[in-house]
């Protein structure tokens, strides 16, 4: 099953994917930048079928601009196992002449517009995180859970709030497309950290990730050591 999920409502199309991985009862997420990736090597990973015969959960980001091998990826695309789970992810809402968008009928896609601004607390969260602003962090925390918010959800946007200083750090591509109050806001942030702090703290993560997928650590745990480990870096 294809799933194009689109629009600048990140938050809510992160869950998406979580809840949908949860409701599939899906096992490890790959998830890859288009740009970071050739079709060839998309393909091989959509077919890659577990020991146990379980599908693979795919999600590949895209910009909302024009891509290389655009039309290469869509054939490679109708190809892939019915299923495997391939959710085509971009944070902007992508156009009616966007390649991807176009074909979604072509390739069985079903297509997730998500623009409507929520009233959340977790760029809050996140924000008070890199800002290594402890009381602030752990106050925003509490709203999320009383809100409700899944704690995968909000380990999800700490990575992505990690993501977004990396950008910042290497002054990526990526980093220039972002709004000038981002870009700003993780200019900031990132002066916190340095590139050896990021890429521990990505080592870190994969691991911590690995240990709850694998049951050696609780939910509440991972996301307080995970908190705790970004704060006092």
């Amino acid at each position: 099953m294809i799933y194009i999920v689109h629009g600048d409502d990140y938050p809510k199309s992160r869950k998406l994917i979580i809840n949908q991985q949860k409701k599939l009862a899906m096992g490890l997420k790959t998830e890859r930048d288009v740009g970071d990736i050739t079709p060839k090597e998309l393909y091989e990973i959509a077919c890659s079928f577990d020991i146990f015969g379980n599908a693979p959960f795919v999600v590949l980001k895209i910009p909302n601009s024009k891509i290389a091998e655009a039309e290469t990826f869509i054939d490679v695309m109708g190809k892939i196992p019915t299923e495997t789970v391939l959710i085509i992810l971009c944070d902007r809402e992508l156009g009616r002449t966007n390649a991807f968008y176009k074909n979604a009928e072509a390739l069985q896609a079903r297509v997730v517009l998500n623009t409507e601004t929520q009233d959340s607390n977790v760029f809050k969260f996140v924000d008070a995180l890199f800002m290594k602003n402890k009381l602030a962090a752990y106050d925003e925390l509490e709203k999320l859970t009383q809100e409700g918010a899944n704690t995968f959800y909000i380990l999800s946007m700490i990575l992505y709030g990690l993501r977004t200083i990396t950008h910042a750090k290497y002054t990526t591509s990526e980093f220039s497309k972002k709004s000038s109050f981002v870009k700003n806001k993780s200019i900031v942030q990132m002066q916190n950290f340095s590139t050896q702090d990021i890429n521990e703290l990505y080592k870190f993560m994969y691991e911590t990730d690995k240990k709850l997928k694998t049951g050696l650590i609780t939910q509440e745990i991972a996301l307080v050591y995970t908190i705790e480990k970004i704060l006092n870096k």
